[in-house]
């Protein structure tokens, strides 16, 4: 593909853009910081890039711009593992029952979770491996579940309409933000959905 824009000055803000969109994701699933799962990313992205960029435009043999790649690489990757080692892992925001009692929305998806364990919802996402394929609307209940090994605290829905929705949602965001979220698709590079608390 052809464009009148000069290859340095795309191919790495597309690269970064890319890296941080992955590293929302992966970040929200493994628990990691934001920051430091994007410089893993870009490490591994961005310099190759742009040392393959520069390379093109000198007419650089492909021995040679492996040698030049590699040192960059090594560097940038320790210096990301150190960085993120000193960085406070995050922690999800852990709430009672009644903190989740309220209306949630976000991503087109709406919840009402009732203080008697009543729940409505609507347009919640009925997924394939890859995408959204439909959108489900119905009343049931509602459950807060606990953490358990490879899944966070969150709320399990039951709404007898919407078989093969997605039924739970996971906490993530802040003691004074909280918020629900599912990944769809593929764990390292899925599409996320997140609901917000209304207040007031």
């Amino acid at each position: 593909m052809r464009t009148r824009i000069s290859a340095p000055w795309w191919a790495l803000p597309a690269v970064g853009l890319l890296a941080a969109g992955y590293a929302v994701p992966i970040s929200l699933v493994v628990g990691t910081s934001y920051a430091a799962t994007f410089g893993w990313i870009a490490a591994a992205g961005l310099l190759p890039v742009g040392v393959a960029v520069f390379a093109r435009m000198r007419e650089v043999p492909k021995v040679k711009v492996r040698r030049w790649a590699l040192g960059p690489i090594v560097v940038a990757v320790i210096a990301t593992f150190f960085v993120g080692a000193a960085s406070p892992m995050y922690q999800p925001p852990v709430l009672e029952r009644a903190d989740y009692v309220g209306e949630w929305a976000g991503d087109g998806v709406r919840l009402e979770l009732g203080a008697q364990g009543e729940a409505m919802a609507e347009k919640l996402p009925v997924h394939d491996r890859s995408d959204v394929v439909d959108r489900c609307s119905g009343h049931g209940t509602w459950e807060p579940e606990e953490e358990t090994y490879g899944s966070r605290a969150g709320v399990a829905l039951t709404i007898l309409d919407c078989e093969g929705a997605q039924l739970r949602w996971e906490v993530a965001g802040t003691d004074e933000r909280p918020e629900l979220f599912v990944l769809r698709g593929d764990p390292d590079a899925g599409d996320v959905a997140v609901l917000r608390k209304r207040v007031g």
